[in-house]
């Protein structure tokens, strides 16, 4: 946000997103490598270049496949706080074996100023795999 610490820009920052909006389901290929990797890793980012389903949909079928899910929101994690984004960020942390935020990528994230409540946000979810 704009009060950040740290700054990062690019034409991302604009809009319109996602870059690649035309892209609407995962190729068979591609489902066929998620099951059989051992883990995804995921940034916020990814929300800008492709349609928030889609990611949803390779994190969903990596964790179904018994892989893990690594997720970071990143520095513009205040861009994906509303709507469709809103909607895929939720569903990607149900999923997430492990969520790395700094404190202010979680405070934007969960509402929770405090590390250990914002901790205790996400632990919380419903897919959540770790205590």
């Amino acid at each position: 946000g704009p009060q950040s610490e740290h700054a990062f820009t690019s034409r991302y920052d604009f809009g319109p997103w996602p870059l690649l909006g035309g892209v609407t389901a995962l190729r068979p290929q591609v489902l066929q490598v998620l099951g059989d990797t051992r883990a995804l890793m995921l940034n916020g980012f990814v929300l800008d270049e492709l349609p928030g389903a889609v990611v949803v949909a390779a994190a969903q079928a990596t964790r179904a496949a018994g892989g893990s899910v690594f997720f970071d929101p990143g520095p513009r994690s205040w861009t994906l706080l509303q709507g469709e984004r809103r909607a895929a960020l939720d569903a990607i942390l149900d999923v997430a074996d492990v969520v790395l935020m700094t404190q202010e990528e979680a405070e934007a994230v969960t509402g929770c100023a405090d590390p250990a409540t914002a901790g205790a946000w996400v632990l919380g979810r419903r897919g959540t795999a770790t205590s």
